[in-house]
């Protein structure tokens, strides 16, 4: 048998979700929790074989990669509305195994869920050639860095004493990154990197300033596509 745990703010929907799974043999869905805390409580004490998941801002790359972990290793499905091609991207490394857009019909899910439950990753061809094309970046830790602050709302004076280096030279960073990572302008670059914050504490050790090994990134530094970052 495989259990599923849903989660879904929108009962009607969340009801849909489990006729669709009583229709397969062999599923059997556990429960549908509407907020995060009784997700996180019912993926601990069900232990379910699969997550489908409902992609609300509470559903964040540290709050999945604890699922997973709280879950005994869940295989995760998402169920997107419009996705962000850079989160789903950055996901598929932390137990996401299907991807689901809520428009498709019943017969896609039924074959996502099967899938996934036999080991495969599965998606829709839309979001699959989505992630083909994305554009992947490799960033010094500087220049994620100056995205962690621009995310941030802080201006290029602000930046330049975080980092010790000129206001000018602040400009010259972001006019080289703004066409590196496909940014048209400074709000662009921000919503890009909120897009892709992780809020780990471990990426807070990126060192700042030059020859400083005291000042450290006082933010989660975004991850652009689970790029490795290079010496700046």
């Amino acid at each position: 048998m495989t259990n599923v745990l849903a989660y879904c703010t929108q009962p009607i929907l969340g009801a849909g979700l489990g006729c669709v799974l009583d229709g397969i043999d062999n599923f059997h869905l556990l429960e549908c929790c509407t907020t995060p805390d009784s997700l996180y409580k019912q993926a601990k004490q069900s232990l379910p074989n699969i997550l489908l998941l409902e992609t609300t801002p509470a559903i964040t790359l540290d709050f999945l990669q604890e699922l997973v972990q709280v879950s005994g290793g869940a295989q995760i499905i998402l169920w997107v509305e419009e996705p962000s091609l850079e989160f789903l991207s950055q996901t598929l490394g932390i137990g996401v195994r299907g991807m689901l857009r809520k428009h498709l019909p019943i017969e896609a899910h039924v074959q996502c869920l099967l899938a996934v439950s036999s080991g495969e990753v599965w998606m829709d061809t839309t979001v699959a050639n989505g992630l083909l094309t994305l554009k992947r970046v490799q960033l010094t830790v500087r220049e994620r860095q100056l995205i962690g602050f621009v995310a941030q709302g802080r201006k290029n004076k602000d930046i330049a004493n975080l980092m010790g280096i000129s206001e000018g030279t602040v400009k010259v960073y972001l006019s080289r990154l703004f066409p590196k990572v496909g940014a048209q302008d400074r709000l662009s670059l921000a919503l890009m990197g909120l897009r892709n914050v992780r809020s780990s504490q471990r990426n807070s050790q990126d060192k700042i300033g030059p020859a400083s090994t005291s000042r450290l990134v006082p933010l989660a530094i975004p991850q652009f596509l689970s790029t490795e970052s290079v010496a700046a």
